[in-house]
């Protein structure tokens, strides 16, 4: 156990949460409740046929990203099933849809890349019309997710068992509690336990929860979450898709000229990456730099 949780001294040292959500626009969850290892889809433990085939869709599919799940350990959700969430977090294409498989064995049947594109009301499965949230608690990869994700996704689960999941690695240890809800593709970090509730009434609803715990939304890159974040912020926009992002232009390797809307009303932001102090990026990790993303710059524009 370490000394200092690595997500108490970034918290502390006023590391920016802002910009700092895992890049995905499309998640392949599927349930494996044995006790993870740190890189668990790695780790041997999946079928080396479905190993193969995730190597495949990831490369069919850019943007996807594979998270092991489950309620329990060595717990299926339900008996001689597996569970399978297909989620797309692309605006206009969101969607969520869960499979039940009779193994692991038998996911790697599943054509993947085609579900994620289909209406989920046909094909395999069924449509979710209520968000899930996953929680990281891998704690092989970080003591913070074991213990402060832990605490976080049984809260989650008192307030609504069905939806709540642990999860692999999510990205961001120093923003543990993190969590993402799907099929938005909305992330948080340093979550509490007394948060649940309203987290899963604003996931409901369609709308963003507290933007001082907001990471961003995944399916846009980091310069661009931060941007959308900015605009919120002046805005004070929390549906889903109040804000709209429609071009990110890479201006030089550390900047980034972000089109985007809140509405019907045009905006352009200027984005800068800089490092801040060196800090643990992981509990009992090297100290690294934390990278952040600052809007410098935020205007109305005219339409073209």
């Amino acid at each position: 156990m370490p000394d200092r949780f690595c997500s108490d001294i970034a918290r502390e040292g006023a590391v920016d949460i802002h910009g700092s959500a895992t890049e995905a626009t499309h998640w392949l969850c599927i349930e494996h409740p044995s006790p993870w290892a740190a890189r668990e889809l790695s780790s041997g433990s999946l079928p080396v046929s479905l190993v193969r085939k995730i190597d495949r869709w990831e490369a069919a599919r850019p943007g996807l990203r594979v998270q092991a799940i489950r309620r329990e350990v060595r717990q299926f959700d339900r008996e001689g099933e597996v569970t399978v969430l297909l989620a797309s977090s692309e605006r206009g294409t969101r969607h969520l849809r869960r499979i039940g498989m009779p193994s692991l064995e038998s996911v790697a049947e599943l054509d993947v890349p085609a579900l994620l594109t289909e209406d989920p009301s046909t094909g395999p499965g069924r449509r979710l019309n209520e968000p899930v949230v996953l929680t990281c608690t891998n704690g092989k990869r970080d003591a913070c997710c074991a213990l402060k994700g832990r605490v976080f996704h049984e809260a989650m689960a008192e307030v609504q068992p069905a939806a709540a999941w642990q999860a692999t690695h999510l990205g961001g240890h120093r923003f543990a509690p993190t969590a993402v809800v799907l099929p938005f593709g909305h992330q948080y970090g340093w979550l509490a336990a007394a948060d649940a509730p309203d987290l899963w009434q604003d996931a409901v609803r369609g709308q963003v929860w507290q933007l001082d715990r907001y990471r961003g939304w995944t399916a846009q890159p980091r310069p661009a979450q931060a941007a959308a974040i900015a605009l919120r912020q002046r805005m004070e926009a929390v549906a889903a898709d109040d804000v709209a992002v429609t071009s990110v232009r890479e201006r030089s390797s550390d900047a980034w000229q972000v089109d985007l809307t809140c509405g019907d009303r045009p905006f352009r932001a200027r984005v800068q990456r800089r490092t801040g102090r060196a800090l643990p990026k992981s509990c009992g990790g090297a100290p690294k730099p934390a990278v952040r993303y600052d809007v410098t710059q935020l205007q109305a524009t005219r339409p073209a």
